[in-house]
């Protein structure tokens, strides 16, 4: 027999003092090493880290699994001997379904790694095939959510183990619970960055999801354990124990009994024991726990990822309930957005052809909600769409009347010219007198166009209006014929008047009376101060807003354009002209169709920027630029970056101008959208009523911002679908939009095309058809037949035909509206119902 090595001596003792330790009597170092003293320092070493080793397994595992873990312990820390010449073992990391990972350090390359070994109780063949199954399957993928595997060996008893990257953080679940924890009894959790990360990290998960089955691998144990979340932004899907490579026939994988899945008890901490197959029975498909294998692929990885979200937006673990899912609640109190809803409902429904078909539309789905987007399972009518993209500017268009007027009669306009002209004072000492005299000539112009409109107001003072009340409209359109019968009216002095007129007309919505004086103005200044003043561009820029506000978009785009290019070239001009030349492009290219949203963001953010170096951060003129440039992105979708920029900004003008000034309004209308768009109806929907009051109290209840928020109001509750407030509160707005801005106005518009949507939706059709009738014919006489709102209003007749599941005339109005930016939206609808009448119409196949 061939002489044995030390190291072979020192196993068989070590081996010996296992077994004695095992049986609850150990022996000492000394007692082992009597017949070979030289090793009694090593085997004392050795024994000391397997009893420290031990201990710490102890504190991890806890202590109700100690006696049945003991001797399994002491067996994996000997095994872990084995690889120390390679790798040095620091710890047990966790411990799994077919394995326990160790942390350890790679020296040789200095750098950390995890190792996993299978676990030894009941250990066999299947078992072991299965191990080296996952370490081969996570391989094969390469992808920044997979955990890269370094190598597969075998220790010295011919048993695999497989290395790996280590990563350290917590898993999803370890997170959502410290949320629900850090956000207990609150109703707002589903406004929380925190949440939103969550979403986010749910969105990696399946890109990760996606990568595999694009591989041809399904993962079948996807679950919040799982996924672990990193400290610096890695999402990782972990343990590919339970994976599948589709088209591999099941004979050549190993498994086992379906049956055992059922069976298997689901602890708090929802670990994957050994035993446990496809899956963990709260996240698994129905057709994993039914054991059909046949039935089961990348859908049923859809039904877990369902499943993780639902955890994700609950809070808790369970399976979906229809009969609640119109109430989800999370368990901290908060409503459950139902756009989230749709999503866990549609992953997690039982059947397989029901389901999303591809994690790519699900991924979709969940960036959509957070973008504020139309979902294909929510799929929006075309009228909500219509409102919910309605333009939010704020600024100078917000501001009441009476308080422009005012505030030109205290000398604004003298202010505002004084300041352009005081400015070249400081540019030269040659131009001081001419600038003087400039100056001199602009403050009399102030006093005449502020004694003009002073004379104007006079008429609504008691003692000349002798009991009569004339509103605001009457005394604009005095103003105006004074203007046209009063010749001796210096030029200047009647543009800037005309000017005043102009904004006052568009803050009530009265976009053709506006249009008149903004021309006038126009026309006037580049007569008198020539094409390249200060007064002149900024006179064209407010004529090209008030030629978008009425759909002549393509004159608008031309004549905004032109001026601020023009204003580019003249080095001289004042830093509020500059501005507004900036934002009024902006503005005006935002409301074309087909809007470049990174362009108008780009437009935005200089003339915030350019504000901000002139004025400061606190201007009334900045704090506007910032609002445009909020609206921005929410037009591009970025509502993460908008949503903290609109809280600043209504603060600010909170504590500048007082809750109620129309500007603060203005922020809050904008909240309200963002609201809407992130999906969160419920809390739009609060926050439309809380302020309504105070809206239609500071503007009045016809003003065209009090309408708009009540239409605002109304399309939350159709997204609720609380139809018969919508009806209420949409028949409101049209009634006032109708009597007080006209049959023809955007506000009018949008009223009657939802009260019509609405009415359609509850399944009131008779008046349904009145009203879109009413909507065509108004459109079509007043624009045209292929003006984008008579197309628009061809929509309500597919909304029609539907509702009666009228195929035939559902082809017919589709076919008007092709090539529409609303197409793609009904053309979904169409196949919808063309799909669902083959199916009733093809007659069932006999088993």
């Amino acid at each position: 027999m061939p002489l044995k090595t030390m190291h072979e001596i020192t196993e068989e003792l070590l081996e010996r003092w296992e077994e004695s330790y095992e049986q609850g009597q150990p022996l000492s170092a000394e007692i082992l090493c009597r017949e070979h003293p030289e090793l009694l320092d090593e085997l004392k070493s050795l024994i000391e880290a397997l009893l420290a080793v031990e201990a710490n397994i102890g504190r991890v595992m806890g202590s109700s699994g100690q006696s049945f873990e003991e001797p399994l312990a002491t067996s994996r820390l000997h095994q872990r001997l084995q690889v120390t010449s390679e790798f040095e073992i620091v710890s047990l990391h966790a411990s799994g379904g077919l394995g326990n990972v160790y942390r350890a350090s790679e020296p040789y390359l200095n750098r950390q790694v995890a190792i996993k070994f299978p676990r030894k109780e009941h250990l066999n063949a299947e078992q072991i095939a299965r191990f080296e199954r996952e370490a081969q399957i996570t391989g094969r993928l390469s992808h920044p959510g997979i955990v890269p595997v370094y190598s597969l060996k075998q220790d010295h008893l011919q048993q695999p183990y497989y290395v790996m990257r280590f990563i350290d953080g917590l898993t999803l679940r370890q997170r959502v619970e410290q949320l629900n924890l850090q956000a207990a009894n609150s109703v707002d959790y589903f406004s929380t960055l925190e949440f939103r990360q969550l979403l986010h990290n749910f969105i990696a998960v399946c890109n990760i999801v996606a990568y595999a089955h694009d591989q041809g691998i399904i993962h079948r144990d996807i679950k919040p354990e799982n996924i672990i979340l990193g400290p610096f932004g890695e999402t990782m899907l972990m343990d590919w124990g339970l994976a599948k490579i589709l088209n591999e026939s099941e004979a050549n994988t190993p498994s086992m009994s379906a049956s055992s899945c059922a069976d298997t008890v689901i602890d708090k901490s929802i670990k994957t024991y050994a035993g446990q197959v496809m899956g963990t029975p709260a996240f698994a498909s129905p057709e994993q726990l039914q054991g059909r294998v046949d039935l089961t692929d990348t859908r049923s990885d859809i039904y877990s990822l369902g499943a993780t979200l639902y955890y994700i937006v609950t809070g808790t673990i369970g399976r979906f309930d229809k009969t609640s899912g119109a109430t989800l609640r999370h368990n901290t109190g908060g409503i459950v957005p139902y756009r989230l809803i749709a999503i866990c409902h549609k992953a997690m429904t039982e059947s397989i052809e029901s389901r999303y078909q591809t994690v790519t539309v699900l991924r979709e789905d969940v960036e959509r909600f957070l973008a504020g987007e139309p979902m294909s399972v929510v799929p929006e009518t075309v009228w909500s769409r219509f409102v919910r993209t309605v333009r939010r500017r704020p600024g100078w268009a917000a501001s009441l009347l009476v308080g422009v007027m005012m505030t030109v009669v205290a000398g604004t306009v003298g202010s505002l010219l004084l300041n352009q002209k005081n400015q070249q004072l400081s540019e030269t000492n040659q131009q001081l007198e001419s600038a003087v005299e400039t100056a001199l000539v602009a403050k009399q112009r102030a006093t005449s166009t502020a004694d003009l409109l002073s004379r104007t107001l006079q008429a609504g003072t008691p003692d000349t209006a002798k009991g009569t009340e004339p509103t605001v409209r009457q005394l604009l359109d005095d103003t105006a014929e004074k203007l046209r019968t009063e010749t001796s009216i210096n030029s200047l002095v009647a543009a800037d008047t005309h000017t005043v007129i102009a904004k006052a007309y568009l803050s009530l919505g009265a976009y053709d009376a506006a249009q008149l004086h903004a021309d006038l103005a126009a026309d006037l200044y580049l007569r008198e101060s020539g094409p390249n003043s200060a007064e002149t561009l900024t006179a064209l820029a407010h004529k090209a807003l008030l030629l978008s506000r009425r759909d002549r978009d393509a004159e608008a785009i031309e004549i905004a354009g032109k001026a601020l290019e023009r204003g580019r070239q003249v080095e001289s001009l004042d830093p509020e002209s500059r501005v507004t030349l900036i934002d009024i492009y902006g503005c005006v290219c935002s409301a074309a169709p087909n809007p470049n949203h990174e362009q108008i963001l780009e437009l935005h953010r200089e003339a915030y920027e350019f504000a901000l170096q002139a004025f400061g951060a606190n201007h009334r003129t900045t704090l506007n630029m910032a609002s445009n440039r909020a609206t921005a992105l929410m037009d591009l979708g970025n509502l993460e970056e908008a949503e903290p920029l609109l809280i600043e900004i209504q603060k600010a003008h909170e504590a500048l101008l007082g809750r109620e000034h129309p500007e603060t309004l203005v922020d809050t209308f904008n909240l309200v959208a963002l609201k809407f768009n992130q999906g969160d109806y419920q809390a739009a929907n609060n926050l439309c009523q809380m302020n309504m009051e105070t809206y239609e109290k500071v503007l009045g209840p016809n003003h065209q911002r009090a309408i708009r928020l009540r239409l605002l109001l109304t399309m939350t509750f159709v997204a609720l679908e609380q139809m018969d407030s919508a009806i209420t509160e949409a028949t409101i707005a049209l009634e006032r939009s109708k009597t007080h801005l006209g049959p023809v106005h955007q506000n009018t518009f949008e009223a009657r095309g939802l009260l019509a949507s609405a009415l359609i939706g509850s399944g009131k059709i008779d008046e349904g058809q009145a009203l879109s009738n009413e909507q065509y014919e108004t459109a079509k006489d007043a624009f045209g037949p292929t003006h984008a709102y008579t197309i628009q209003a061809r929509t309500l007749f597919f909304e029609l035909a539907h509702a009666r599941g009228d195929l035939k005339a559902m082809e017919k109005w589709f076919e008007e509206f092709r090539g529409s930016p609303w197409e793609a939206d009904y053309k979904e609808i169409l196949n919808t119902a063309l799909e669902k009448k083959n199916q009733e119409s093809t007659p069932a196949t006999a088993n």
